[in-house]
């Protein structure tokens, strides 16, 4: 009962969010803040407190997104630092952080060298694309006058780094084990990639741009569930049969 009325409070929660970026309704940062929080008690609630790699990735993501409210209160100060100072460091780091732990809790199910040794030529295709995408991405992002220090550049080129080799560990991933979880995996980071470069585009490009807002929101709620549900799910194993049933009887 408890699980279904976390469930229902998230989807309510969602639902709003979604509803206040479309009215422009600040408001929606103050929803979005408990979504991911609450996901993560519910996973923790329903592991029974067990830990894993995908739940300290909840956990840090969690405290990126509870400090998304900030958002609403960039000229606010605590002690001599704006509230946007607080937002950018601790939610980048947090999320750099939570990012690690998803590509290692994807790791962890197949040996990366074997699948390298597979598909040698896909995988470098893979990674032309990553670095080309991340300069793309980053270069974009340095446009915006918010980047004056040298280290708020590294911190965006590690972040977006981070991002792209998610989607490469999870599509490996994928290629190397063809299960439902495998596919949960690749479609939340596909998801999370996507929402990601929308969030570039909605803060450096066109930050009055509702649609590109709705449509980063939505992804991420979207990323949220297919790793959620991922976690219920264990990866299937191929049945391996040593002989033909009639070899069977005649042996």
């Amino acid at each position: 009962m408890k699980s279904k009325l976390i469930a229902g409070i998230l989807i309510s929660l969602s639902i709003a969010t979604v509803f206040f970026e479309i009215i422009e309704d600040p408001s929606g940062n103050i929803t979005r803040s408990f979504i991911v929080p609450l996901l993560t008690f519910l996973y923790f609630f329903k592991n029974k407190g067990k830990t894993s790699y995908f739940f300290f990735f909840l956990l840090f993501f969690s405290i990126a997104e509870s400090l998304v409210w900030m958002e609403n209160y960039d000229n606010f100060k605590i002690g001599t630092l704006n509230v946007s100072f607080y937002h950018f460091y601790i939610g980048n780091l947090s999320s750099i952080t939570a990012y690690i732990f998803l590509i290692l809790e994807i790791l962890k199910s197949y040996s990366f060298k074997s699948v390298i040794d597979k598909f040698p030529v896909h995988i470098m295709i893979l990674f032309v694309l990553d670095i080309y995408t991340i300069y793309l991405v980053s270069e974009t992002a340095f446009r915006s006058p918010n980047f004056v220090y040298n280290v708020d550049k590294i911190i965006e080129v590690i972040y977006n780094g981070l991002v792209m080799f998610l989607l490469t560990v999870a599509l490996m991933g994928y290629i190397n084990r063809d299960s439902k979880k495998a596919m949960n995996l690749l479609l939340g980071s596909l998801c999370l990639v996507f929402s990601e470069i929308l969030q570039v585009a909605t803060f450096y490009v066109s930050e009055n741009n509702t649609l590109l807002g709705v449509s980063y929101i939505i992804l991420l709620i979207f990323a949220f569930t297919f790793l959620y549900v991922q976690s219920d799910m264990s990866y299937s194993r191929r049945t391996h049969y040593e002989s033909v049933p009639f070899l069977k009887n005649i042996e």
